[in-house]
Formats: structure tokens, sequence, C-alpha cells
């Protein structure tokens, strides 16, 4: 069942470009996941390609959504030495 799973998701690359890409990019894949899952024979395969292709979607949800999110993290200024 892996190699099956290993192979759907062969070729995946969403580190590059930027978030609206990121939010495509998930999006295409969860239908890659289900059309893979649609052609399946394998049950067991195939309830898990509908899974991956479901945490697709809510990755492009979250991803979608985090662009809409302007924050910045600044590390505080130390304040003396730590105590040991």
């Amino acid at each position: 069942m892996v190699c099956f799973i290993r192979e759907a998701l062969q070729g995946h690359d969403l580190v590059k470009g930027s978030v609206m890409s990121s939010v495509d990019a998930y999006r295409r894949r969860a239908a890659e996941l289900r059309a893979i899952a649609k052609r399946d024979s394998n049950r067991p395969v195939a309830r898990d390609l509908e899974g991956l292709a479901r945490a697709y979607l809510r990755l492009a949800e979250e991803a979608d959504r985090n662009s809409a999110t302007d924050t910045a993290y600044e590390t505080p200024p130390m304040t003396g030495r730590p105590s040991q």
C-alpha cells in the first residue's frame, strides 16, 4: 500500500513559489489523488488516497487563511544571563 501512496506523491514540490501557488499546488495534488483513488480497484488504497486528498484540501484552506494574516515575530531581547 505504501508504494501506491509513494507513487501518487512522486515529484511533489510545494516549497517553491508564493503562498498562492502553494494553495493552488495543494488543490491540484488533492485532485490528482482523488483521480488516482477513483481508478484504483484496491479499496484500502483508494480510501487512504481519499484521506490524503482531504488532508491536502485542509492544507490549501490553511495556507489560504495564513496568506491573509500579516504577522511578524521578533525575538525579545535577552535580559541578563540565564541562571544555571
